[in-house]
């Protein structure tokens, strides 16, 4: 009986060479899904391929933006990059860095990651070292941009402590007018017998000696009296809050300097005061018929600084300018 059953199990065997329907079914498919990859792998191949030609075109035309999408669209179809997109994305990138400072670190990862990709042996050594090269130059462009920045914070933080602590010497915000009378007694001001007006445009209360004579804002005042001198004291409810004092006089009948030379000393005293406090000023013009002239003024937080500048069109052909600081 067990030889029986033995022989029976090999008949039941496919002959040598037969194969069993199930077999033939799984063979079937396998070679069905290997022929599907090898179509979708040759059609992802075609769509990176177009993508990358596409993205050469715009990188052509200036189209950086539209570069990136194309080669992160053949990124995709591929399933990973390789070192010719990556080398087309770093040109890209570049070109938007010239003007977007902040892609410096997307360009140092592309350039890392193409430095580090399998193919990377595909380009010439000397492409390979001009990335490499182009990589040490942005790092130094990066270390000198944040020294610059650095710097710039420095300096705009002294020129705010400039344009705060910038005052006549000696001459003292915040105390009253009756304290200044007896610190300063000594002073030319304190001298001579004053007088006072109300500022319509401030609301302050302007002091000046009697000998000065002011028709508006710039005034007139006898040359070598109070030349570099304070001639006027700006208060509000007795609390000395701002001061004028001459600082350019020249006069042209008596002295070798022209209008023209004049005008330029004045806009070297507005730039050295712009450098100095770190902001450019406001200018209202004040000609007339009388009068050519106008106000520079720098106000920051309560506090501005202000130079009044006039030269004669008829009478004394001269030039003054008077600096005005006030404090609220």
């Amino acid at each position: 009986m067990k030889k029986v059953w033995v022989w029976k199990k090999i008949k039941e065997r496919p002959e040598n060479g037969e194969i069993s329907n199930a077999m033939k079914h799984t063979l079937i498919l396998i070679f069905l899904l290997v022929a599907q990859i090898c179509t979708y792998a040759q059609g992802n191949q075609i769509e990176a391929k177009a993508a990358y030609l596409l993205a050469e075109e715009s990188f052509a035309t200036g189209d950086y933006a539209a570069t990136l999408e194309y080669l992160n669209t053949a990124t995709e179809s591929l399933g990973s990059t390789n070192s010719k997109l990556l080398y087309l994305q770093i040109q890209a990138e570049l070109e938007i860095y010239m003007t977007d400072r902040s892609y410096y670190d997307q360009v140092i990862k592309t350039i890392s990651d193409f430095q580090n990709s399998a193919d990377v042996d595909s380009f010439t050594e000397e492409k390979v070292m001009e990335v490499a090269k182009t990589k040490m130059l942005l790092i130094k462009e990066k270390e000198q941009d944040i020294k610059n920045k650095e710097e710039a914070d420095r300096k705009k933080i002294q020129q705010d402590l400039n344009f705060h602590s910038y005052a006549f010497k000696s001459w003292p915000f915040g105390v009253t007018f009756d304290e200044l009378k007896i610190t300063h007694k000594d002073r030319r001001f304190f001298q001579k017998k004053t007088k006072d007006r109300l500022e319509k445009n401030t609301g302050l209360t302007l002091y000046y000696p009697n000998e000065v004579s002011l028709y508006w804002d710039s005034s007139t005042i006898p040359k070598n009296t109070y030349f570099n001198d304070i001639f006027g004291i700006l208060t509000k409810n007795n609390i000395v809050k701002g001061y004028l004092e001459v600082i350019y006089w020249v006069d042209h009948n008596t002295e070798n300097t022209s209008h023209e030379k004049s005008l330029a000393d004045l806009d070297t005293m507005v730039a050295n005061i712009s450098a100095y406090v770190g902001f450019e000023p406001e200018y209202e013009n004040l000609d007339n018929k009388y009068y050519k002239g106008g106000i520079y003024s720098w106000s920051k937080k309560g506090k501005t600084i202000k130079l009044h500048h006039t030269r004669y069109v008829n009478g004394v052909p001269c030039m003054r300018v008077v600096q005005e600081i006030i404090v609220e």
